[in-house]
């Protein structure tokens, strides 16, 4: 019997909470005996996502590939981790690779001032300074060609 003087089903009981729980008869069994169909990987979760260095390694790796993909994928990178260097000198780098040494020189003086702020803030900054060289390198080489084109383009 309830607390309120009800009969108890022998099919169904009340839990701690007051809600009713329906209990198999006394001839059903407890566990079903059918077999479990095993559910493959991708029905049970989404694929982990895809780390920055595994994204940038792989747009640096193929060099030889679409320019077009390449930029998509610096720019979604750019909108994702808009505070991470790598992603802009990669970008100067993609953008002197094209002749484009005006676009190379901003991206290029982007990353070098997020790889300075990098420097100064870690204790070991030995990929941000690196990055840091990078960006340097490229900001130069690419002012240079800035330069000689003017240069020759002047009578």
């Amino acid at each position: 019997m309830n607390e309120d003087g009800t009969p108890v089903s022998p099919t169904s009981q009340e839990d701690e909470a007051g809600v009713t729980l329906d209990l198999p008869e006394d001839n059903e069994p407890l566990i079903d005996d059918r077999p479990v169909e095993p559910v493959a990987p991708e029905q049970t979760s989404a694929p982990p996502p895809v780390s920055l260095w595994k994204r940038l390694r792989s747009i640096f790796s193929r060099q030889g590939s679409d320019i077009d993909e390449r930029l998509d994928e610096l720019e979604a990178a750019i909108k994702e981790y808009p505070d991470k260097a790598v992603n802009y000198v990669l970008l100067g780098e993609l953008f002197a690779e094209l002749y484009e040494y005006q676009l190379a020189v901003e991206y290029f003086d982007i990353g070098l001032r997020l790889a300075t702020q990098q420097v100064a803030a870690e204790d070991w900054g030995i990929i941000a300074q690196t990055l840091q060289d990078r960006a340097l390198v490229g900001l130069t080489a690419a002012e240079t060609q800035l330069k000689r084109k003017s240069n020759t383009k002047q009578p």
